[in-house]
């Protein structure tokens, strides 16, 4: 009995341990690569308002946020705005919190750079949704490449969040014809260089 007891700890210290050390170090790789926003918040705040002479106040989004022109077809909380306070996503992932601040700083500039340009307020009202994607595809555009003349260190951060949304590009077989008269532009301008607008758009 004592044997089998013995042979039973040795593999159990051979097989079941590094197995367990090493779920706990992958545990811990993605807990280190997510972000918090509270932890970035006021931060940006100070930055907004340095840059724009504004209070903006920031705050979590919900993580039912629907997608939007350039987003991901997955429900997740994206950046959105109500007045002066914007909305970002709660955690950010990425390869590490270096990465995952550029990623907030940049979601909070586009936030405050459509506030101040009005974008939602010169938005078509109801009709055509095509109309609507079409502004929103056009406003993105110019705010991005706005941003990228003010800061060209951030082009390389935009160009990364344009990736991400391709990756992330519904198939055109599923699509209309009209809507995928639209996916064409959304591709174009996804692709293209962030600091110019595709004359196409």
């Amino acid at each position: 009995m004592n044997r089998i007891r013995a042979v039973a700890i040795k593999s159990w210290r051979r097989f079941v341990l590094p197995i367990s050390a090493a779920r706990v170090r992958v545990r811990a790789a993605r807990e280190a690569r997510v972000v918090p926003l509270d932890t970035v918040r006021r931060r940006l705040e100070l930055l907004l308002n340095a840059m724009y002479g504004v209070q903006f106040e920031i705050e979590s989004a919900d993580d039912d946020t629907p997608r939007n022109i350039i987003g991901t077809r997955r429900r997740r909380a994206i950046a959105r705005h109500h007045g002066i306070t914007i909305q970002l996503p709660p955690t950010i992932d990425a390869r590490d919190s270096a990465a995952a601040v550029a990623r907030y700083r940049l979601l909070a500039i586009e936030q405050a750079a459509r506030i101040m340009r009005g974008s939602a307020a010169h938005a078509p009202g109801s009709g055509d949704a095509s109309v609507r994607d079409l502004y929103n595809l056009r406003e993105s555009a110019e705010i991005d490449a706005a941003i990228v003349a003010a800061s060209p260190g951030v082009a390389s951060v935009v160009s990364e969040e344009r990736n991400r949304a391709l990756r992330a590009r519904p198939s055109a077989r599923k699509l209309s014809e009209r809507e995928r008269a639209v996916e064409e532009l959304v591709l174009k301008v996804l692709r293209s260089d962030p600091g110019a607008i595709p004359d196409a758009i």
